[in-house]
């Protein structure tokens, strides 16, 4: 118990970190460094002939379980102290950041192919109710306006969990059909993962009681406790992105080639465009100074003829086994993720973004956030704007905003606190720089025009051919 008070702390204390799908630019035409990490199927056809990513933030974080009273934005040097949230709901708190660093993507014909390197961090809380979190952290880190016990609750899969790594990856695409109005690309990203750490705590049961006359105990607690000693290379792994990619186009594309003189280097629009992707799909291995604890037991406390503190109390009570040096096998943050793009046509679109978990609560690891986006947005070659409304938990909303003045981005997933004085419980920031070669340097070139083109006699042994063009 008290290792499990010391891993929530630390997740309690990740909550000044601040954006995590980046949805105001991961849907833009002329951003396909970032486009690949929801999509790897985006580095085709792309706006943007060659990007190369210099380097970029990405941080986010979300909870119910406490929030900044009268925040704003001028305050973020010296916030107020956080005050838990009261309610019967079950508390979470996801933290999802990430240091971009060199990664490069190329659209030329029917191919997209690139690499990436970036670093990253996944912290989540689940399941776990006021009285629960409030025990755990006995009375430190939050103010609180009103103290609830403990006694009588009964959780099933309360979980916390943090991991980070490193990936080095490649993106590989391919127009797969073009016929009439009709694209289709696949792409996938692989990835080599360098593991820096995993703390892995589930409390697959929890059944307390109280008698009435001021004594409570615990009928049965099964959890368990994974974690290794932090340091770089502490695990290795692998993992995979697969995505599909299917286009309406607003013209024929049988002989279209992506940035290519090919085809007169002409750029042939989309009229909608509906995507599926499956991110993550890996693991990493963590080998050397691992620990695996596992609690099981109940316990009774009576505060009035006890020297003790309850928490000290379930110690005494409980068999607590600990083995040293086991592997562990942590998931990555697998997840299904869907993409409808609409164009109006005069460089405006309306996006929709769904997002969904599939790593379960008792599978070691670090889950992906399930959230739900619409997002209209203005694009151009040298600037974009977009406002995407976030539904974090699909039932959580939050308006934030992208901004790209040519390869230059900056966004927030929740910009209320740069213009209003409110309760806060998430705040989120990311920006990248990158250069960007939006043609193909060979279409510069001059091309022959019709008048130039050598005269035929149309006799019977010297006929003109009929060329077909794009």
């Amino acid at each position: 118990m008290r290792t499990l008070l010391h891993f929530f702390l630390l997740f309690l204390a990740s909550f000044t970190l601040y954006a995590q799908e980046r949805l105001g630019i991961t849907n833009s035409n002329y951003y396909s460094t970032a486009n690949i990490q929801l999509n790897p199927s985006s580095s085709v056809d792309s706006r943007t002939y060659m990007q190369l990513h210099l380097a970029g933030v990405n941080i986010y974080a979300k909870t119910n379980f406490a929030y900044l009273p009268n925040f704003n934005i001028k305050q973020i040097a010296n916030p107020p102290e956080p005050i838990r949230t009261e309610g019967t709901n079950k508390k979470f708190l996801y933290v999802n950041g990430s240091a971009e660093a060199l990664s490069f993507v190329m659209s030329k014909r029917t191919y997209g192919f690139g690499f990436f390197v970036r670093a990253r961090t996944v912290l989540d809380m689940r399941g776990v109710s006021y009285e629960l979190a409030s025990a755990l952290l006995n009375g430190q880190g939050f103010s609180s306006v009103v103290d609830r016990s403990l006694l009588g609750q009964k959780l099933k899969n309360a979980k916390f969990s943090h991991m980070s790594w490193a990936e080095y990856g490649i993106n590989l695409g391919k127009i797969i059909k073009r016929e009439q109005d009709i694209l289709i690309t696949v792409g996938t990203n692989l990835k080599y993962l360098t593991g820096i750490n995993i703390i892995y705590a589930n409390i697959l049961e929890f059944d307390s009681y109280n008698d009435g006359n001021g004594a409570f105990g615990v009928n049965n607690l099964d959890a368990k406790i994974l974690r290794n000693k932090s340091k770089w290379n502490s695990g290795k792994g692998f993992g995979l992105d697969l995505g599909i990619t299917y286009k309406i186009m607003e013209g024929y594309v049988d002989k279209y080639y992506a940035n290519s003189k090919l085809s007169n280097c002409d750029y042939v629009d989309y009229k909608c465009k509906i995507a599926l992707s499956l991110r993550d799909l890996g693991f990493i291995n963590f080998k050397g100074a691992n620990t695996d604890t596992r609690v099981k037991g109940s316990g009774f406390f009576d505060p009035y003829h006890s020297d003790t503190s309850f928490v000290d109390a379930l110690g005494y009570n409980f068999q607590n086994t600990t083995v040293q040096g086991n592997p562990i096998l942590a998931s990555l943050p697998t997840a299904l993720t869907g993409q409808f793009d609409y164009n109006f046509d005069n460089s405006i679109y309306l996006n929709f973004t769904l997002v969904k978990n599939l790593v379960p609560t008792r599978i070691t690891g670090v889950p992906s956030p399930d959230l739900f986006s619409i997002c209209p947005r203005i694009e151009f070659k040298q600037f974009e704007f977009a406002l995407p409304l976030t539904f974090q938990k699909f039932i959580y909303p939050q308006l934030g905003f992208g901004l790209r003045f040519r390869s230059f981005v900056v966004g927030m997933d929740n910009m209320f606190p740069l213009f209003l004085t409110r309760n806060t419980n998430g705040f989120n920031v990311y920006c990248s720089l990158a250069i960007s070669l939006f043609r193909n340097p060979a279409c510069n070139t001059k091309r022959m025009s019709v008048s130039k083109c050598p005269s035929y006699r149309k006799t019977g042994k010297n006929k003109a051919k009929k060329r077909k063009h794009f």
